[in-house]
This record gives C-alpha cells, structure tokens and sequence, in this order.
C-alpha cells in the first residue's frame, strides 16, 4: 500500500474550505459595515470643508448644523461661533470705515467752505482796494504810473491766489455736488481731466435717473472716479478711459471704469494707487469692489453699490 499526498492534501482543502469562505465573507462584511459606519461619521467633514472654504472667500456668515458625532459637534460649534464673532469684527470695521470717511468728507467740506468764506472774500476784498487804488491814484504822472502798476500787481497776485484756492475747494469738496448734483459734478470732473490731458481722453457715460443716490454714495462715486483718472494719469500709460454710470435691473448702482492702458499683476498692485482706499468706500456702503487687470491688458473696475441700503 502506498499513500497519495495529493488525496491527504485535496482532503484537507475540503475540510478548510468552508471556514475559509466563512472568514472571507465575515471580513467582506466587517469592512463594508466599517466603510458604511466610517463615512456616515465623516461625511461632515465634507460641509465642514466647504464652511471653510466659505470662510475664506469672505462668506463670514457661513454657519455649520449640529452634528450627531461629540467630536464634530463640537467642531461646528466652535466654526459657528467663530464666524459670529469674525462677521461681528467686518460689520464694526465698515461702521467704522464710513463714520471715518463722513468725518473726512465733513472736515474737508467745512475747510473749503471756510475757504470759500474767509479766504475767497478776502481776496475779493484786496482786488476791490487795488482796483480803488488804480483808479484814484492822483499826482505826478512818475508817481501815478508807480501807483498803478503797484496796484496791477497786487490784482494779478489776488487772481492767482483766487485761482489756487478755487482749485482746493474744488479738490476738497466739489461746489456741484451739493448744488447740481452727482452727474453735474462728474461732468465737469470729466472735462477739467480732459482740458488737462489732451494725450488721453475720458468718456463719461450715465444713464437713468441719479440725483437721489444720497450723499454718502455721491462724495464715494465723485471720489473713486477722481482717484481712478488721477491713477491713469500717473501709472496707466492709457490713451482713453471709460467710465460707466447706471443703475442695475434691481435697482443698485453700478459704476464701471476702464482703460486701454499697460495694467498690472493683481498681486503686486503698485502703491500709491488707492485701491484700499476705493474698496474701503465701497464696502463701507455694502457694496462689491471687482478688478480685473494684467500686464497689458489695462484695468477694468466694477463697483456695484445696493442703493436700498447704501444711501446717506
């Protein structure tokens, strides 16, 4: 008699073969339950992910729910209290950011009046004497002529200083804003820049009705177009600038700027250009601040302001 492994062997796979199955099947069915139960707990983590990435856009008022897991509940109620007190912070910044902006627009608005007031009058004042002068100026004809060329010089240098003050009334607070209106005084804004530069040229375009906008939006939009055409003519390089005032079809106001000029990285904006400064008046008044720009592809500035709540 011999023996057969083969037989012994086949023998003993028969033998194992349902446990073997037995095991498979149980770990088949171990992982599937851990897969089920493990992503059940952390599909969380997907809106908490996107919570954040909220967060970081700027949607301070993205808010996580309450989660059955200890640990994400506690997650999310740090997340929620955490982007209270940061939308808290952004509301105190642009209540602070317009009260600073009224308080400048007041000071400067009281200055040129005061200038207008005092200083102009006066100046008025001193025309009017060597006017006098000149005209009463009596004796030898040496001493006549001497007297009225005296007083000639003294009305040129009033005209001058007339001239220069008019021209920083003019640049802290606009006479035509209070008297004619937003649309008046970006016109004449408009055609002062272009007299001053004839290499560019600036086209005004305004539709609808905008003399109820307010002023706290008048003196921001009189400011961002001053700002934006003070930065074309310093850094743009540009031949014709465009800029674009109308209301939207739900009733906010859009102010849209751009030139044909050599632009810059959006990363690395040159200072001096008083973008911080436009976007601080135009989230003051809850409104967006875009800007698209490169390396030769000029600047182009889209400002949209929610009238509803942004008038003042």
């Amino acid at each position: 008699m011999r023996a057969d492994p083969g037989d012994e062997i086949a023998e003993s796979w028969d033998d194992a073969r349902p446990l073997l199955l037995l095991v498979l099947g149980v770990s088949i069915l171990a992982n599937g339950l851990v897969y089920v139960v493990i992503g059940r707990w952390l599909r969380p983590v997907e809106r908490i992910v996107a919570a954040m990435d909220g967060i970081e856009q700027g949607d301070y008022r993205a808010r996580l729910p309450a989660f059955d897991l200890p640990e994400l509940a506690n997650v999310a109620s740090k997340f929620n209290h955490m982007g209270e007190v940061l939308e808290h912070s952004r509301e105190q910044n642009r209540y602070l950011a317009q009260q600073t902006l009224a308080v400048q627009e007041a000071e400067w608005r009281a200055l040129a009046h005061e200038l207008h007031d005092e200083l102009g009058q006066s100046i008025s004042a001193i025309k009017a004497v060597a006017a006098s002068i000149g005209e009463s100026s009596r004796g030898p004809e040496r001493e006549s002529g001497a007297v009225a060329a005296a007083a000639a010089t003294i009305t040129d240098i009033s005209n001058h200083l007339y001239s220069v003050v008019r021209g920083m009334m003019r640049r802290l607070r606009p006479v035509l804003l209070d008297e004619l209106g937003l649309v008046r005084a970006l016109e004449e804004l408009v055609d002062g820049w272009n007299e001053r530069h004839a290499e560019v040229f600036c086209r005004l375009t305004t539709h609808d009705r905008l003399d109820d906008l307010g002023d706290a939006v008048n003196i921001s939009v009189y400011r961002i177009v001053q700002e934006c055409l003070t930065n074309t003519t310093k850094h743009a390089d540009a031949s014709e600038v465009g800029v674009d005032l109308r209301r939207t079809e739900d009733g906010a106001l859009r102010l849209a700027i751009d030139d044909d000029g050599q632009g810059f990285e959006p990363g690395a904006a040159p200072r001096g250009l008083g973008l911080l400064g436009m976007r601080e008046r135009v989230e003051a008044l809850q409104g967006k601040f875009e800007l698209a720009t490169g390396r030769g592809r000029g600047v182009h500035l889209m400002i949209t302001i929610p009238i509803a709540r942004g008038t003042g």
